[in-house]
């Protein structure tokens, strides 16, 4: 036993050996720099944690032919926005004659709107979905538009399934009737579904008229079945019966939101869109 060497930690500090000393320094150097480089990863990743992009909802609000699905796709393919239009749902239901489509297809011709309960289901069901899908960066287009739709997706937002969600609003305002109704019965969409880009027949060359194709995929151009000037009508009249009650219920929330003059030309609107909001590409 007598011959036996002393642990490191005996000899240093028995005999404070000087290179022994040294070597016991460096472990505890060593030691140290591992204890302060796992904090520091430790803040780091705390820090990136709390950096990362809260979702965000946009509402685009504003009566049949404020521009909001025109608005949404240049969105879309400038800046990655996710888009959920209840109409076009709705549309693919009624294209692929589910029992849901044919109810909706009734009440859309009728000029009517689909019942709260309907919608709210749909709506929540593809707000979850994209959040699931990590999208930070969701539009709304074609909801709510009634009262009790806003107070749902409020409370969702505050209290139920999308807690946690920045929510916000932007008004396409159109002040005037005749102008919403006279940009409905000039309207024509594109029917290829991965396309759906609109245009007024006023705007398009004698060529576009008689060709009556898509500039941007060649798909034939059609009225939708819904823009026909009685039911036009009707839903330019349900949503004005709408409008005041939807846009207290935000303001009371204080929900933000960011009113657009959307009288204006679609790019004037974006630009304003793309500017009040801040996007950043």
């Amino acid at each position: 036993m007598g011959n036996q060497a002393p642990s490191l930690y005996h000899y240093s500090v028995e005999t404070k050996g000087s290179v022994h000393v040294k070597m016991d320094t460096l472990t505890i150097l060593l030691i140290g720099a591992v204890i302060v480089s796992a904090a520091f990863l430790f803040l780091k990743t705390r820090k990136n944690s709390s950096s990362t992009p809260q979702a965000q909802v946009y509402v685009l609000f504003g009566g049949p032919g404020s521009g909001k699905g025109t608005v949404a796709g240049r969105l879309v393919n400038e800046y990655n926005f996710h888009h959920i239009s209840t109409g076009n749902m709705f549309r693919d239901n009624i294209k692929n004659q589910t029992e849901l489509g044919k109810k909706v297809s009734e009440l859309i011709q009728a000029g009517a709107l689909v019942p709260d309960e309907i919608t709210l289901a749909m709506v929540q069901d593809a707000l979850v979905q994209a959040l699931n899908n990590k999208k930070t960066a969701i539009l709304l287009d074609g909801f709510p538009r009634t009262a009790q739709q806003t107070k749902a997706l409020i409370d969702m937002i505050k209290n139920g399934s999308l807690k946690g969600v920045e929510l916000k609003v932007i008004y396409m305002h159109v002040p005037s009737a005749d102008m919403l109704l006279d940009r409905l019965t000039s309207r024509l969409t594109c029917s290829n579904p991965a396309c759906q880009a609109t245009y007024s027949i006023k705007t398009l060359t004698d060529e576009e008229k008689a060709s009556m194709k898509c500039r941007a995929c060649g798909g034939e151009l059609k009225k939708r079945a819904d823009d026909e000037v009685e039911s036009i009508k009707k839903r330019i009249d349900t949503f004005t019966t709408t409008e005041k009650d939807i846009t207290d219920i935000f303001d009371a929330d204080k929900i933000v939101t960011y009113k657009l003059d959307a009288t204006q030309s679609i790019p004037q609107v974006y630009d304003d869109f793309v500017a009040q909001v801040g996007l950043k590409k």
